[in-house]
């Protein structure tokens, strides 16, 4: 090991990713109390992280999208203004 340490970007990503997986596992575990307290069966409680899974879906899919059209807008307009910049006199 050289001692070199992570950026934060990293651990904030690793985070992120930790948070978001065990959403969808947490609530499978709790499973048959969620169906207890509901009054419900299993198997439509289990429609409960279906539901929220394709939720989660959307939401990811609609953001990675916006950032990849916002990313293309900036970098266009960032590399012509960049070449703008740097004519040389």
């Amino acid at each position: 090991m050289t001692g070199t340490r992570l950026p934060r970007v990293v651990w904030v990503l690793a985070a992120g990713t930790f948070m978001l997986a065990t959403s969808e596992f947490m609530i499978a575990g709790l499973l048959p109390e969620t169906a207890a307290a509901m009054r419900v069966s299993v198997a439509r409680a289990g429609l409960l992280i279906t539901v929220f899974a394709v939720g989660m879906l959307r939401v990811w899919l609609a953001l990675a999208s916006a950032m990849l059209i916002m990313g293309g807008v900036i970098g266009t307009y960032t590399h012509i203004t960049l070449l703008l910049t740097q004519v040389p006199a």
